[in-house]
């Protein structure tokens, strides 16, 4: 008899728990300037896939099972999540695996949330909102300022003042959308 997830996730063993917290880093997350209300976001920095939601095995050996981290966290802070529920972030971090900055919804409000904060605003998107999409400082999950994004930029030093460096320094963002911002692949418009 097969064991589906949502009674795994809600009975997860205090080691897989244990387990869990120790890959979340509570103190150095960003506060997203669209949800700055919420508090830093809890950054997750286990595995994570490409979209960057976190992962981790559910038990120790290399076949056990996987769950999204914010998924596993939801579950642990309310004792499981309703069945057939997604479980939907606040601060559209998807590496943010803080209790109160989740919700377990449907489908239907998860497009919700997407279209009211309109992440959906990419040339060509299914939605047909206008393809004049936001940048920079106006997207719902900026990491920062253009300001800042300037003080970074003047602040890099190959091998002196690094990207590692600049995230501790601006406390905004990882060290990979830092080397993004000095490369000039995002934040081009400045």
């Amino acid at each position: 008899m097969a064991v589906d997830k949502y009674t795994i996730l809600a009975n997860l063993p205090s080691s897989v728990v244990d387990r869990f917290w120790k890959k979340v880093d509570k103190q150095n997350g960003p506060i997203l300037m669209h949800c700055s209300r919420l508090g830093r976001c809890w950054q997750w920095f286990g595995d994570r896939n490409q979209g960057g939601y976190g992962s981790m095995r559910l038990g120790s050996s290399s076949w056990a099972a996987r769950a999204r981290a914010h998924i596993i966290s939801c579950a642990i802070d309310r004792n499981g999540i309703p069945e057939g529920s997604l479980v939907l972030h606040k601060c559209d971090n998807p590496s943010c695996v803080r209790p109160s900055h989740l919700w377990p919804g449907s489908q239907r409000e998860n497009v919700a949330d997407m279209m009211a904060k309109k992440r959906d605003r990419r040339p060509g998107s299914r939605s047909g909102v206008a393809v004049n999409y936001s940048r920079g400082e106006d997207r719902h999950n900026a990491h920062c300022t253009e300001a800042i994004v300037l003080a970074m930029r003047a602040d890099y030093i190959p091998g002196v003042f690094g990207c590692n460096k600049i995230a501790k320094k601006y406390n905004v963002v990882c060290r990979d959308v830092v080397a993004r911002i000095i490369r000039r692949e995002i934040w081009k418009h400045i």
